[in-house]
């Protein structure tokens, strides 16, 4: 089967993940699930509207040379990255 130390098969992490989510799903009622899918559909849906709106109006405004925060975080991990490489 499993050696010390080995890793379990995809498969079996599957199985019992499906297993998991049969549990979950019996205890709803088929209400509660439909409620729930249609407000994760609506959710996002207006999630996405509201981020279009947002990105025509204030995105051009307030998040103008964010790049070069990027850049900064970027230089400062390298930096880190380099200090640690030459120290040990």
């Amino acid at each position: 089967m499993l050696k010390k130390g080995g890793r379990i098969p995809a498969f079996f992490l599957v199985l019992l993940y499906m297993n998991y989510l049969s549990v979950l799903l019996v205890s709803f009622t088929k209400g509660q699930l439909t409620f729930a899918a249609l407000f994760a559909l609506v959710f996002v849906a207006v999630m996405i509207w509201a981020y279009r709106k947002d990105m025509a109006t204030y995105m051009s405004k307030y998040y103008r040379n964010t790049y070069m925060i990027l850049a900064g975080i970027i230089i400062l991990i390298f930096c880190l990255w380099l200090y640690v490489k030459l120290s040990t």
